[in-house]
């Protein structure tokens, strides 16, 4: 598998989201200090509803995930096996993988996004190019 079962589901659970949805989603997971394992997995089916995945699905696969959750996660283990791993190879290895960003990749650009935001020499540029655009 190139990227773990629950980069998978957060980047499916991402497409269901709209704009609003999805910054209050990522902030929300953006407080964790793991983004792997239980907790990271717990906080995603706290903050999303996986009955869509069943109920109105993008892509018929998208049950897959569904079931992968509701069947083959145990309280023990989250397996790369099984329906996750037939929905990466079918779906995800048919789209380029540039769709499926990992959440901590995402994150870092959200932060540098942020840090360059405030950066002052950066907003004298952005005043700059406004003024520039209004002359136009």
């Amino acid at each position: 598998m190139n990227l773990s079962p629950l980069d998978i589901i957060f980047n499916q659970m991402c497409k269901y989201l709209n704009k609003d949805e999805k910054e209050k989603f990522i902030n929300k997971l953006s407080k964790l200090k793991r983004r792997d394992g239980r907790p990271y997995l717990k906080s995603l089916l706290n903050n999303f509803d996986i009955e869509v995945f069943k109920d109105s699905p993008l892509i018929p696969e998208d049950i897959w995930l569904y079931n992968y959750i509701k069947y083959e996660i145990t309280s023990k283990k989250i397996p790369y096996t099984g329906l996750i791993a037939i929905y990466e190879r079918k779906v995800i290895d048919k789209k380029t993988n540039n769709n499926f960003t990992p959440l901590h990749k995402r994150l870092m650009k959200l932060e540098a996004a942020k840090l360059i935001s405030k950066d002052p020499e950066y907003q004298k540029k952005l005043q700059v190019k406004n003024k520039n655009r209004l002359k136009e």
